[in-house]
């Protein structure tokens, strides 16, 4: 396989947002230019496209579901977002917001825990203990190595 040339990336980057950029006019309806321009940021290869309630992660999620093949819009959770994605070429558009806003927490069991008893370690008595404090000092980065 050969490495394409930077004018081959940059066509084949180009072709791909006009992709995304049918997308959303299709959905012009949900989507609307100031969505775009204020909740649409690139990052990479990902364009991210923030709800700010259920309704409209609901809203946007059928959008990005549109035309879509089972399987090629894939759903994550971590500790704070929802999110949803879905790759045109080699950028993937990515809806996502709060975990709060469209999952419902539910405690499942009780983590137990051994830490040392409050009662007891406030009676312990303390020392001090003396460390070195370090400082960084950087020269110029475009300074020839091991200058200063």
């Amino acid at each position: 396989m050969t490495t394409p040339t930077f004018a081959e990336a940059v066509a084949d980057r180009v072709a791909t947002w006009a992709e995304v950029g049918a997308w959303a006019d299709a959905h012009a309806d949900t989507i609307n230019p100031a969505d775009i321009l204020d909740g649409l940021r690139i990052s990479g290869g990902t364009a991210l496209l923030y709800a700010d309630n259920p309704e409209q992660f609901t809203a946007y999620l059928r959008c990005l579901t549109d035309g879509a093949a089972i399987g090629e819009v894939e759903k994550t959770t971590d500790s704070h977002w929802a999110m949803a994605s879905r790759k045109f070429g080699a950028v993937k558009v990515q809806v996502y917001t709060g975990r709060d806003q469209v999952c419902t927490r539910t405690q499942v069991g009780v983590d137990v825990q051994r830490i040392p008893d409050p009662d007891g370690v406030a009676k312990l008595p303390t020392v001090e203990v003396e460390g070195p404090v370090y400082e960084w000092t950087c020269g110029p980065f475009l300074s020839p190595a091991g200058a200063a």
